[in-house]
Formats: structure tokens, sequence, C-alpha cells
């Protein structure tokens, strides 16, 4: 991974606030893997992918550089949190079934990352990089659009700009595996909603430049425009790119 830590400062709100991944895309995965032995969880940040995929594997390793993520992280008793680079894990060779990436692979150094997954891979294993793009809101489409370019545009970087495309143009070096694209929708409260802007690290970028946290002038539009309503849906587009690593 780059240098650059992007979320230790936001760590807890990440474990509280983040949407899980819906079960449709959980059960792709698990379709389409050859052997459910042992799962590597890459950039496991608060362990949330690995928890969902859990229960279809007997060992799970849910890696993530980030000591301050994983003091968050949670699941059952067969997955074990490393704190480690995802290019440098302590792996053996050839026994991962299955290596999973989610919102985190746009970090990493990729050629040293694809050495380690090459490297702890079983024969036909396979690699998803998934994640999920913006939020969706009905009556809201211009004033979240506006808050993105507020926040993302200064400090957008080519790494935000992956998932803003979907991963469509990462380099993803395997033989691919087709994959649709999924959806889900939620009921949040403000409060839950109000989390969720303050876990994005452009958010926590314009604050450290300009003194001032975005969030508070944008939860003031979005009550007055949905006249102080206690729960909102939101949406979240889900992507994923699987392939077979050793084929």
């Amino acid at each position: 991974m780059t240098g650059n830590d992007h979320f230790s400062r936001q760590a807890e709100g990440y474990s509280q606030y983040r949407p899980a991944y819906p079960q449709e895309l959980i059960d792709f995965l698990l379709d389409h893997v050859v052997g459910q032995e042992t799962l590597w969880d890459a950039g496991t940040g608060n362990g949330q992918l690995a928890r969902q995929l859990a229960p279809g594997f007997t060992q799970v390793y849910a890696t993530d550089h980030s000591a301050q993520q994983l003091r968050f992280a949670q699941g059952p008793k067969h997955v074990a949190f490393i704190h480690c680079p995802s290019e440098n894990t302590t792996l053996a060779d050839s026994s991962v079934d299955l290596v999973t990436i989610a919102q985190a692979i746009h970090w990493f150094d990729l050629p040293a990352f694809y050495r380690e997954v090459r490297r702890v891979a079983k024969p036909n294993a396979k690699i998803a990089a998934l994640g999920y793009g913006s939020l969706q809101i009905a009556g809201l489409e211009e004033v979240l659009l506006a808050f993105h370019r507020k926040t993302f545009g200064e400090f957008l970087s080519m790494e935000r700009q992956h998932v803003d495309e979907h991963y469509r143009n990462l380099d993803f070096p395997f033989a691919e595996v087709p994959s649709p694209e999924f959806s889900q929708s939620f009921e949040w409260g403000m409060d839950l909603l109000e989390g969720y802007f303050n876990t994005w690290s452009s958010v926590q970028k314009y604050i450290q430049k300009y003194g001032v946290n975005p969030v508070d002038s944008l939860m003031v539009e979005i009550k007055e425009i949905l006249q102080e309503a206690p729960k909102v849906g939101v949406t979240f587009p889900y992507f994923i790119r699987l392939g077979t690593i050793n084929a």
C-alpha cells in the first residue's frame, strides 16, 4: 500500500457508518470459488467483508496496514486479523482459495500486491476487487453532486477516480469472469447519514486545510429539503471485478 494512511483518523466512524455488502454479491462470490478452505481479505479495514464471507470458509485471514482500523475489527473466531501491508504478508505459498479487496485496492502498490497474490494463491484461486460508488438519494441528486465536487474536487486523486469509474480502468491482469453490478437500499436516520459523510477521506482533508467541516452545512441543506424527515432512503451501487489468478 502507498505510504499515505487515509482512514486511520476516522477508523471508529468507518466501522459504524459504512454500508454492508449485498447478500447477492456475497452469493455470487461463493458460487465462483473452486475451494472454500481459505480466504484472504486484503485491506480489511474493520473486517466488514471478512465477516460477511466468513461462514463460507474454514479459515479467514484479514490483513490491513492500519493498526487503528484493526482496533475496531470484529469477526468470528476463525477470522485472524493481521497487521501487515497487503503487499508483504506472512501467508503461506499456494494457500488461498479467494483473495478479496473491498473498497481498498485503488490505494495499493499494484505490481507488488499482485506478486503477493500470485504467491499465496492456489491453482485456479479467484481474486475479487469490489467496492461501492456514491450513495444516491431521490430528490438530492444535485445537492450530493455539488458536495462531491466541493470535497473531492480539490483533493481528487487518481485512486479515488478508480472508484468513481467502478474499477473499469484499474489494472487487473487476471482471466476475468463476467460480473454484474449490484445495488442495495437502506433506510437511514440523519445521524447515520451524517456519520457516513464524515468517514470520507476528502472530508477529513477538507477539515485539515480549512478548519471547517463541510458536512455541517450539507446536513442543514438536506434537512431543509427533506423537511426534517427522520429517515431517508439511500441506495448504493456495488461493483466487482472477478478473476482467476493462476489459470
